[in-house]
């Protein structure tokens, strides 16, 4: 009985002084104007891409759990980097429709160097003929190393959003790329 209390005073001591799990930032998921060049691809979808839903994947972090990509924040992130690429209509209906699903979110349980991977699929459809101009599972890796950050938390975090913005900057640089 002892050494169940000592355990459980040991546990308690480990979380407190850890603090609690930071969960994926949309901040640090959202691409930068410098991951993309300029406008350059398809005329017919700047401006005219509307974001019909982002579904499924993100799981809620909670205190004693590791980071997680929340969905909200993973929306977010893919309608401001949408924007970013001038790819998102402001003023709805648009002449494009986006379905995103973050499919699978997969981070180490611990380590020095913390690489996650996120799985996302994306849809386009064109609004006027119900046709499919993309439908692509992609998945992209993060590194996060022990120069990053020290705590292995703020590591998993940092691997998490940077999986997370690779992916989206690939869906988008794959929209730039279509004819």
């Amino acid at each position: 009985m002892k050494v169940r209390s000592i355990t459980l005073w040991i546990i308690l001591w480990a979380a407190l002084l850890t603090g609690c799990v930071p969960k994926a930032q949309t901040e640090q998921m959202i691409i930068a104007p410098a991951d993309l060049e300029t406008y350059q691809g398809n005329a017919k979808l700047k401006h005219n891409l509307v974001v019909k839903e982002v579904l499924g994947g993100g799981n809620e972090t909670n205190w004693v759990n590791r980071p997680e990509i929340e969905n909200k924040e993973f929306k977010e992130a893919l309608l401001q980097s949408l924007e970013t690429a001038q790819l998102l209509n402001p003023n709805p209906p648009g002449k494009y429709t986006l379905l995103a699903k973050l499919v699978y979110v997969d981070r180490p349980d611990w380590g020095l160097d913390m690489t996650a991977t996120v799985t996302a699929k994306y849809i386009v459809v064109e609004d006027a003929t119900n046709r499919e101009m993309y439908n692509e599972i992609i998945r992209t890796f993060h590194t996060a190393t022990m120069g990053e950050a020290f705590g292995g938390m703020t590591r998993l975090q940092l691997a998490l959003e940077g999986a997370a913005r690779k992916n989206i900057t690939k869906f988008i640089s794959d929209l730039y790329q279509l004819e």
